[in-house]
Protein backbone atom coordinates (compact mmCIF):
# COMPACT_ATOMS: atom_id res chain seq x y z
CA UNK A 1 0.00 0.00 0.00
CA UNK A 2 3.22 2.55 1.01
CA UNK A 3 4.40 1.45 -2.30
CA UNK A 4 1.19 1.99 -4.62
CA UNK A 5 1.16 5.50 -3.00
CA UNK A 6 4.44 6.51 -2.99
CA UNK A 7 4.18 5.61 -6.67
CA UNK A 8 0.90 7.98 -7.40
CA UNK A 9 2.67 11.05 -5.96
CA UNK A 10 6.05 10.61 -8.12
CA UNK A 11 3.57 10.35 -10.93
CA UNK A 12 1.68 13.50 -9.79
CA UNK A 13 4.95 15.26 -9.10
CA UNK A 14 5.89 14.51 -12.71
CA UNK A 15 3.23 15.58 -14.17
CA UNK A 16 3.06 18.83 -12.47
CA UNK A 17 6.50 19.48 -13.31
CA UNK A 18 5.68 18.83 -16.71
CA UNK A 19 2.87 21.33 -17.12
CA UNK A 20 5.01 23.80 -14.84
CA UNK A 21 7.56 24.56 -17.28
CA UNK A 22 8.34 28.12 -17.72
CA UNK A 23 9.54 28.36 -21.07
CA UNK A 24 6.38 27.84 -22.35
CA UNK A 25 4.53 31.40 -22.79
CA UNK A 26 0.66 31.83 -23.20
CA UNK A 27 0.01 33.59 -25.96
CA UNK A 28 -2.19 36.71 -25.67
CA UNK A 29 -4.55 38.09 -27.83
CA UNK A 30 -5.12 41.77 -27.33
CA UNK A 31 -6.95 43.62 -29.84
CA UNK A 32 -5.51 46.50 -31.53
CA UNK A 33 -7.56 49.66 -32.18
CA UNK A 34 -7.36 52.53 -34.26
CA UNK A 35 -9.54 55.76 -33.80
CA UNK A 36 -10.75 58.62 -35.56
CA UNK A 37 -12.75 61.57 -34.29
CA UNK A 38 -14.24 64.46 -36.56
CA UNK A 39 -17.30 66.69 -36.86
CA UNK A 40 -19.86 66.24 -39.20
CA UNK A 41 -22.55 69.05 -39.86
CA UNK A 42 -26.18 68.02 -39.60
CA UNK A 43 -28.69 70.89 -39.78
CA UNK A 44 -28.43 72.68 -36.82
CA UNK A 45 -26.79 70.34 -34.87
CA UNK A 46 -23.30 69.00 -35.30
CA UNK A 47 -22.51 65.45 -35.22
CA UNK A 48 -19.04 64.62 -33.33
CA UNK A 49 -18.10 61.22 -34.33
CA UNK A 50 -15.75 58.76 -33.17
CA UNK A 51 -14.86 55.86 -35.30
CA UNK A 52 -12.99 53.03 -33.88
CA UNK A 53 -12.02 50.27 -35.46
CA UNK A 54 -10.43 47.02 -33.26
CA UNK A 55 -8.14 44.18 -35.01
CA UNK A 56 -7.44 40.69 -34.03
CA UNK A 57 -3.67 40.95 -32.86
CA UNK A 58 -2.64 37.65 -34.37
CA UNK A 59 -4.60 37.43 -37.52
CA UNK A 60 -4.79 40.92 -38.74
CA UNK A 61 -9.11 40.78 -39.32
CA UNK A 62 -10.90 43.06 -37.71
CA UNK A 63 -13.13 42.14 -35.69
CA UNK A 64 -15.84 44.99 -34.45
CA UNK A 65 -16.50 48.61 -35.52
CA UNK A 66 -17.84 50.79 -33.10
CA UNK A 67 -19.37 54.28 -33.83
CA UNK A 68 -19.65 56.65 -31.04
CA UNK A 69 -21.86 59.53 -32.11
CA UNK A 70 -22.10 63.12 -30.02
CA UNK A 71 -25.21 65.29 -30.77
CA UNK A 72 -23.71 68.61 -30.64
CA UNK A 73 -25.89 71.73 -30.45
CA UNK A 74 -24.74 75.23 -31.53
CA UNK A 75 -23.65 76.10 -28.30
CA UNK A 76 -21.39 73.24 -28.11
CA UNK A 77 -23.25 71.42 -25.49
CA UNK A 78 -23.46 67.50 -25.97
CA UNK A 79 -27.03 66.71 -26.26
CA UNK A 80 -27.57 63.15 -26.87
CA UNK A 81 -25.08 60.01 -26.92
CA UNK A 82 -24.96 57.06 -29.45
CA UNK A 83 -23.01 54.20 -29.17
CA UNK A 84 -23.44 51.28 -32.34
CA UNK A 85 -20.96 48.16 -32.96
CA UNK A 86 -21.00 46.15 -35.50
CA UNK A 87 -19.51 42.48 -35.07
CA UNK A 88 -17.18 42.29 -38.54
CA UNK A 89 -18.13 39.08 -40.59
CA UNK A 90 -16.21 40.43 -44.08
CA UNK A 91 -17.47 39.31 -47.12
CA UNK A 92 -20.07 37.07 -45.96
CA UNK A 93 -21.72 39.50 -43.45
CA UNK A 94 -25.63 40.29 -45.30
CA UNK A 95 -25.25 44.27 -44.50
CA UNK A 96 -21.44 45.63 -44.80
CA UNK A 97 -17.78 44.70 -45.87
CA UNK A 98 -15.71 46.73 -44.15
CA UNK A 99 -16.15 49.36 -40.86
CA UNK A 100 -16.13 52.17 -43.22
CA UNK A 101 -19.36 50.92 -44.65
CA UNK A 102 -21.67 50.75 -42.09
CA UNK A 103 -19.17 53.81 -40.85
CA UNK A 104 -20.84 55.89 -44.05
CA UNK A 105 -23.87 54.66 -43.75
CA UNK A 106 -24.75 55.35 -39.92
CA UNK A 107 -23.58 58.87 -40.05
CA UNK A 108 -25.66 59.27 -43.47
CA UNK A 109 -28.66 58.16 -41.69
CA UNK A 110 -28.19 60.32 -38.88
CA UNK A 111 -27.13 63.24 -40.94
CA UNK A 112 -30.63 62.99 -42.90
CA UNK A 113 -32.30 62.66 -39.74
CA UNK A 114 -31.09 65.80 -37.83
CA UNK A 115 -30.95 67.20 -41.19
CA UNK A 116 -34.44 67.42 -41.69
CA UNK A 117 -36.37 70.02 -39.76
CA UNK A 118 -39.39 67.69 -39.96
CA UNK A 119 -37.94 65.01 -37.31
Amino acid sequence: MKKLFMSVVAVAVMSSAAFANPAVKVSENKAAETTTVRNVAAGQYNLRVAEEVEKDAQSKKVTRCKLTINLVNTSGQVVDTHVLYWNCYGANDMFYETCSDFFRATIKRYQDYYGNPNH
